[in-house]
């Protein structure tokens, strides 16, 4: 995906994030619409990520975050 983004956009800055549970999906989530580029916090945040643990009928956790950093912008 982020090489698409890449050739979609190719002077945007770019970072990347490779979680392997949902608890480090929270904490990426958090990181990239918070801290990062030196604190203003990316554009847009994209996953193509699933998680078992996570509930299917109601937000999980991750749900949390993001609705969370949709929230603040």
């Amino acid at each position: 995906m982020l090489g698409i983004i890449h050739d979609m956009a190719p002077g945007a800055q770019l970072a990347f994030s490779g979680p392997g549970t949902s608890l480090e999906m929270v904490q990426s989530v958090n990181s990239l619409s918070n801290t990062a580029f030196g604190g203003t916090g990316a554009d847009i945040v994209v996953d193509d990520l699933g998680f078992l643990g996570e509930p299917y009928f109601e937000d999980g956790p991750v749900a949390q975050a993001v609705a969370t950093a949709v929230a603040n912008g």
